[in-house]
């Protein structure tokens, strides 16, 4: 009887370690001493990085001071622990421990099975038996959280084994990834398929937003590259051909079937829909009436030093459920504000520094890559930038593990 022998690579390292810090999160303190143990000579040797350690340090203790306990710790171990996760894979890609091909594909396995497939057994147990199998598991029983997402309902929320918007933003980046690989054309489509089901699942307005928003964009380029063929009698790529048609047959489907519903029905079973069609859920409305309300009350309190400094990791929570008595405000559901409240204007300013050196003035500031590919490469943390405005993912580890494939885009030159 053959026996397969199977070798665990770093990559496949990483993606069992963020699996582990999900399932949990107690695990977050061996997956960065890990890390840290493989680039500890890199880290040291960072100034930015020392600054950022040293600030991260200095803002835990203020926040220890002003709420009277380390309620920053899990912000403060998660930031740091993303900023480590980002070094080691940079450093094999500079090793060439991860080839491009290797890297993409296995970014869209990661997401299939450990977002994609969870989502659909926990969809299909919620509609068959009303209770989420794989959420009910991973709340550990807690009702709150399981009636937060709608369970028992055709609204359920489910980010498989992440938080829904989480999810979302996964998918959304799986979507940008899946043009680089080279696939044939039907298993791009089925990947486009997955990735709107997998928003579907997750409602996660924002993803969806951006989706559109990228879709529309392409239509509307490819459009512009077929009229010009057409005028100037060039041959017309057949993909492009076929590419335009079914985007824009899939458009018109949805909208069909969105304007075939009646709007009450529509809101009582579809959450994402009744978001983009109600006339008093707007954008705006949403955002300001469930998250932002607090924040000019917060922010009034703000002396000088607060605004320079922050008044500490952890002050956000304190202040919110002092004021309103919710844990479900925990986070300020906005990356920018969230550093800013916490850390101030400083932390600020190191943080951004770091995130936008990192992702995107990295590849702007390359003179190997073509502007066509600059403009591609920065699409991803783009869209994870605006995503920050409205969620807390900018230092999410699974989001920073999608975000490392540029490293690889970069140096192994796409061209």
């Amino acid at each position: 009887m053959m026996k397969i022998k199977y070798r665990f690579n770093s990559l496949d390292i990483v993606g069992i370690s963020l699996l582990l810090v999900y399932l949990n999160p107690f695990s977050i303190l061996f997956t960065t001493f890990y890390f840290l143990k493989n680039i500890y000579y890199y880290f040291q040797r960072n100034i930015l990085l020392f600054a950022i350690l040293s600030y991260s340090t200095f803002s835990l203790l203020i926040g220890k001071f002003y709420t009277g306990d380390y309620i920053g710790k899990g912000l403060y171990i998660s930031n740091l622990a993303a900023i480590i996760l980002t070094l080691y894979l940079k450093n094999l890609v500079l090793k060439n421990q991860i080839t491009l091909s290797r890297y993409l594909n296995y970014l869209t396995s990661f997401f299939l099975v450990i977002v994609f497939i969870p989502q659909l057994i926990d969809y299909l147990s919620n509609y068959l038996t009303g209770t989420p199998l794989l959420l009910n598991f991973l709340s550990r029983g807690d009702d709150t959280l399981i009636e937060a997402r709608l369970a028992g309902s055709l609204s359920f929320r489910t980010g498989g084994l992440f938080g829904p918007n989480e999810a979302g933003l996964v998918s959304l980046m799986v979507a940008i990834i899946n043009f680089f690989v080279y696939r044939k054309i039907i298993y791009k489509f089925v990947i486009v398929f997955i990735v709107f089901s997998s928003l579907l699942f997750s409602s996660s307005l924002s993803a969806l937003g951006l989706l559109l928003i990228l879709l529309s964009s392409f239509l509307l380029v490819t459009s512009l590259k077929v009229v010009y063929n057409l005028i100037f009698k060039l041959k017309l790529k057949k993909s492009f051909a076929i590419l335009l048609v079914s985007l824009s047959i899939f458009l018109i489907t949805v909208a069909s079937y969105f304007s075939l519903l009646d709007t009450e029905t529509l809101y009582n079973s579809n959450r994402m829909a009744a978001f983009f069609i109600q006339n008093q859920s707007t954008i705006y409305d949403y955002y300001v009436s469930s998250r932002f309300q607090y924040v000019n009350i917060l922010l009034s309190q703000f002396n000088v030093l607060d605004h320079i400094i922050g008044r500490g990791m952890g002050s956000w929570t304190y202040d919110v459920y002092n004021l309103t008595g919710l844990m479900t405000l925990s986070n300020a559901h906005n990356t920018f504000l969230q550093i800013y409240y916490d850390m101030g204007l400083l932390g600020l300013l190191v943080f951004g520094f770091w995130w936008l050196k990192t992702f995107i003035f990295s590849i702007l500031l390359d003179n190997n890559l073509y502007f066509q590919d600059r403009f591609i490469l920065t699409a991803l943390p783009a869209v994870v930038l605006l995503s920050s405005f409205v969620h807390n993912l900018a230092f999410s580890m699974i989001i920073i593990f999608y975000l490392n494939f540029i490293h690889s885009l970069k140096i192994t030159n796409i061209n």
